[in-house]
C-alpha cells in the first residue's frame, strides 16, 4: 500500500536525531557538493562530529551552512523515515567545551586515523518525513542511544 509522506513534528525529528549514531553530512567544497558519512552525537542541542583537521569537514570555516541527514528504512514493509538538520557549523576551539563533550559523550570515531577536531552543527531547521503505510505508533522506532 502506498501512502502520502507524513511530515514529522520538530520534536519527533529531534527524538530520531538523538536515537541514531550515523548520518551523512552534506557540505559545499571548492570542487562542488560533497556528502560524507559521519558518526555523531547530539549534546546540549548541538550535533557534534569528530574529524581530522585536514578533512573536508575539518576545513570548513565558522558559520558554513551544512546539512546532516539520517534515515531508516524497512525494505520488507516499504516504509521508512528521514530527518534533515541544516544550519551553521564550526570547528570547536574552546578547551572547556571539548572537556565537557568528552565527559558526556566519549566520542569514538568509526574511521581509522586521528580525529582531534570537533565540528558542531547547531540546526536552524530540522525537518523530517515518514514514508509508507502501516505504521504502528507504539513500535515505530527503537531508541538506540541517548546522551
Amino acid at each position: 500500500m502506498v501512502a502520502e509522506p507524513v511530515e514529522l513534528a520538530p520534536w519527533e525529528c529531534e527524538s530520531l536525531l538523538r536515537s541514531q549514531v550515523v548520518g551523512r553530512v552534506g557540505l559545499t567544497t571548492p570542487d562542488g557538493p560533497s556528502v560524507l558519512p559521519v558518526n555523531y552525537s547530539v549534546v546540549d542541542g548541538t550535533i557534534w562530529m569528530r574529524t581530522a583537521p585536514d578533512s573536508q569537514l575539518g576545513r570548513i570555516t565558522a558559520g558554513t551552512v551544512v546539512a546532516l541527514e539520517i534515515d531508516e528504512f524497512d525494505h520488507g514493509r516499504h516504509r521508512g523515515w528521514s530527518v534533515l538538520a541544516r544550519g551553521p557549523a564550526a570547528a570547536l576551539t574552546e578547551p572547556d567545551v571539548v572537556a565537557h563533550l568528552e565527559r558526556v559523550w566519549p566520542p569514538r570515531p568509526w574511521a581509522w586515523g586521528d580525529k582531534p577536531t570537533y565540528v558542531g552543527l547547531r540546526w536552524a531547521t530540522l525537518t523530517g518525513l515518514k514514508l509508507g503505510a502501516g505504521w504502528d505508533p507504539r513500535h515505530e522506532t527503537e531508541v538506540r542511544r541517548t546522551v
